[in-house]
């Protein structure tokens, strides 16, 4: 593992719970958009190695490579990729997949959200005891 994600365990550290107060919705902003799956890797490693029995949702628009997921030792049993066609309907999948309570976790990128929009995540977050991640670029 590269020593640049070594001092990261910190920020995980009540993830693994399935108590309904580590259910909802964090918000990540990255530089650009296309850095945002490096700058995920140990989230994503670290979340697919949970063990909870439910899957690791990743909704995206763009290829996610499996080889590059085992690579950083990703357990790739565990994740599920959605690709969705077309961008607009990355929020819709996300709060789906948060809603029917078969992920432990949904990341995606749905592009800057509106307070309602957050609020509909959240929602979903609590309804299926789970936890979304959204990431953004900058602005």
């Amino acid at each position: 593992m590269s020593t640049a994600f070594a001092d990261t365990n910190w920020l995980y550290s009540d993830v693994q719970s399935d108590t309904p107060e580590h259910v909802g919705s964090t918000e990540i902003i990255v530089p650009r958009s296309e850095q945002s799956l490096m700058l995920l890797l140990p989230t994503i490693v670290y979340l697919s190695q949970n063990l909870d029995n439910r899957w690791l949702t990743i909704v995206s628009k763009s290829r996610v490579s499996g080889k590059l997921l085992a690579r950083f030792g990703c357990n790739k049993k565990k994740i599920r990729i959605i690709y969705v066609k077309n961008k607009s309907f990355v929020f819709d999948y996300l709060k789906t997949a948060l809603a029917n309570g078969k992920s432990h976790t949904v990341i995606g990128n749905p592009g800057k959200l509106t307070k309602s929009q957050t609020k509909q995540l959240e929602n979903a977050a609590r309804c299926g005891n789970a936890q979304s991640i959204t990431v953004r670029a900058s602005t």
